[in-house]
């Protein structure tokens, strides 16, 4: 059986999919890999239509079919108003989907990206994919963006750089959102080696 690449990013990188039961377990596992704080805590059934588990201290929360979150008090972070929420990761963020569009929120309940973009991929050393259109690009924690959304593909940050794809040739990116490594090659089988 042929592994397709390009679901395995859109499940794992959070593009924009809605998740099944079995993604979302699925992404709890991955996160547990990567040291995150998790609790099966139960909270007051009857306030909520479904809950989450609580992870770095937060936990999505549903009422008339919206999401919003509680913190480790049982207290209300934000407005319900969101269609569907990701997990905090250690940096203190959280991918959020509005109007169909996603962006990310804070530990605090503050948008800190617009509501724009088609799909988002989780936090990862203090920096995020994100896709406009059929382009991707890099946001920083603050929601600035660090490059144009002009790569045809780019992955996550690992290492303080970020592999992408532009016009078939790859490359790496800064996180001053500078091309350190110049565009070269074709194909998409790379990764960062630190020594």
């Amino acid at each position: 059986m042929e592994l397709d690449i390009s679901k395995y990013l859109t499940i794992h990188k959070g593009f924009g999919v809605e998740r099944t039961e079995d993604m979302r377990n699925n992404c709890v596992e991955e996160m547990l890999l990567h040291g995150a704080i998790f609790s099966k805590r139960v909270l007051d059934s009857g306030k909520y239509e479904e809950v989450e588990h609580f992870i770095f201290g937060y936990a999505g929360v549903k009422k008339n079919n919206l999401w919003a979150f509680v913190n480790k008090n049982e207290q209300e972070i934000c407005d319900f108003i969101y269609q569907l929420v990701g997990y905090f990761t250690p940096d203190e963020l959280v991918a959020v989907k509005r109007n169909n569009l996603w962006g990310f929120m804070d530990k605090y309940g503050r948008e800190i990206s617009e509501i724009k973009y088609v799909g988002v991929g989780d936090f990862h050393n203090g920096y995020a994919v994100v896709k406009e259109g059929k382009k991707y690009g890099y946001i920083n924690r603050y929601g600035k963006e660090i490059t144009k959304i002009e790569f045809d593909f780019a992955n996550s940050f690992q290492h303080g750089k970020g592999l992408v794809i532009m016009n078939g040739k790859r490359g790496v990116v800064n996180s001053r959102g500078d091309i350190q490594v110049e565009l070269f090659g074709v194909g998409r089988n790379f990764s960062l080696q630190t020594k």
